[in-house]
């Protein structure tokens, strides 16, 4: 799932299932591309020279590849398990807080 790609800092081409309940998983994609931490592509998009161009890409750029690492272990929630059970039990810090899941 996203959560363990971004906590563990990996690099990802997401193929969103494009019949997700809410289209969450395109507005998942989505946050971690505006933080480059990763591709999307549309069912639309994939084709199998598509996949390899982008691949092989990133297998030769590692400057791309270590930022795109960085950038998602900084989306990474290490802690969800307490934020969530804080927010459950009242002790959360914000009343108005949102929690972000994958």
């Amino acid at each position: 799932t996203l959560s363990e790609i971004t906590v563990f800092g990996i690099p990802s081409v997401l193929i969103p299932y494009p019949y997700a309940t809410g289209d969450h998983q395109v507005k998942n994609a989505k946050m971690v591309v505006e933080n480059d931490a990763g591709y999307m592509l549309t069912d639309s998009e994939v084709s199998g020279e598509g996949i390899f161009k982008l691949t092989m890409n990133l297998r030769v750029n590692h400057g791309l590849l270590n930022s795109m690492r960085r950038n998602a272990r900084k989306l990474g929630i290490i802690n969800g398990r307490k934020l969530i059970a804080d927010r459950i039990s009242g002790n959360s810090k914000k009343d108005n807080e949102t929690l972000s899941c994958f």
